[in-house]
């Protein structure tokens, strides 16, 4: 699925524009491709889509743990899954390149970009981060950590990219940080039920809540680096088969070293395999929706449907997994959502 380049003979680009920089020709693609993709639907269908791949990320962090619960503790490892997750996404795609005839960028255009090897090697960390943190907290606590992700995105990206930085940045990460405080401080009060105690490790309290915090932590930092570094791929024109193939690759490839160095053998139950393809699918299906709602709508548009994904987590555990919710809950949610908003439709920069 290759990058569609810009036409400049496109009767949407004035002719006289002949010498375009970088920032206006990636203007131009978007606007050529939003402009072909309202002749086909309407705003509001794209807007829907993006909401239902929000959901369906929403619904990827339930199942974590949901499944967990269904086939046992016992027939379970996070580095297991996560080998499983991977063979099964990266098989997937595969398989739709051969059916529709696409290609992908070979491994030796790759090999040589430090983009390509960053992205490779987050796939790994976001994906097990998030089994980490809910080992110690509450799906929807770990949800809204990576709710948080568009804050850190920003500084990181006036960092590595060299672009403009404004103060709003830092009072945006002060903001967010007190918001989610608020959520994981009820951490000290979840419902024991949400929690069978096999499966937390046996530390104190005050232990597995700084253990959860720093996963969550973790998780931040390689979300944005997954982040920024797809956007820096895009930018290369690679298609984005390159990252569904190869970041797998490289998930199960690091997840067959840590089996061993924790001391943990490799698990093939039917209800691993199983729950793992699931997992897969759900995660393609919010992709293959998200991508193609950008198609008819600008991300400034879709802030406050981002927090659908902690909303549904939330209902979620609250129904099937008996996690506690509480009045804090909704105010520190609101306080990230409230500022991103914010942020979003006043600072046109």
């Amino acid at each position: 699925m290759e990058s569609e380049k810009v036409d400049l003979n496109d009767p949407l680009i004035p002719k006289e524009e002949q010498k375009l920089s970088e920032e206006e020709l990636e203007r131009l693609e978007r606007l050529q491709t939003r402009t072909r993709a309202l002749e086909k639907h309407s705003v509001l269908y794209y807007l829907i889509l993006n909401a239902l791949s929000m959901i369906a990320m929403g619904v990827i962090n339930f199942h974590f743990k949901l499944m967990k619960r269904i086939i046992g503790l016992q027939n379970y490892d996070e580095y297991s899954f996560s080998i499983w997750r991977s063979f099964w996404t990266m098989t997937i795609d595969i398989i739709a390149i051969y059916c529709m005839k696409e290609t992908t960028a070979p491994f030796s255009k790759l090999k040589g970009n430090v983009w390509f090897w960053i992205r490779n090697i987050v796939q790994f960390v976001t994906l097990v981060g998030v089994l980490f943190i809910i080992i110690y907290f509450r799906v929807s606590t770990a949800t809204c950590f990576c709710s948080m992700a568009p804050v850190v995105i920003v500084i990181m990206a006036s960092g590595l990219l060299g672009e403009k930085f404004y103060m709003r940045y830092l009072y945006g990460i002060l903001i967010c940080v007190g918001g989610q405080m608020l959520i994981v401080k009820n951490e000290y009060y979840k419902n024991p039920n949400a929690t069978p105690v096999a499966q937390a490790p046996p530390h104190s309290p005050i232990v597995n809540f700084i253990l959860g915090c720093f996963w969550g932590v973790v998780e931040l930092v390689a979300i944005a680096f997954q982040s920024v570094s797809s956007k820096q791929l895009m930018k290369q024109k690679f298609d984005m088969h390159v990252q569904l193939i190869w970041p797998n690759v490289m998930a199960i490839l690091m997840s067959m070293v840590c089996l061993p160095l924790e001391g943990k053998y490799f698990k093939y139950n039917f209800g691993l395999v199983f729950h793992s393809a699931i997992n897969s699918i759900l995660f393609l299906i919010s992709q293959v929706l998200f991508l193609e709602s950008v198609k008819g709508v600008d991300l400034n548009q879709t802030v406050a449907l981002t927090y659908l994904q902690p909303v549904s987590v939330f209902i979620l555990g609250a129904m099937f997994l008996g996690e506690s919710f509480y009045p804090s809950d909704v105010i520190g949610s609101l306080i990230i959502l409230i500022y991103n908003i914010w942020d979003t439709y006043t600072n046109k920069e």
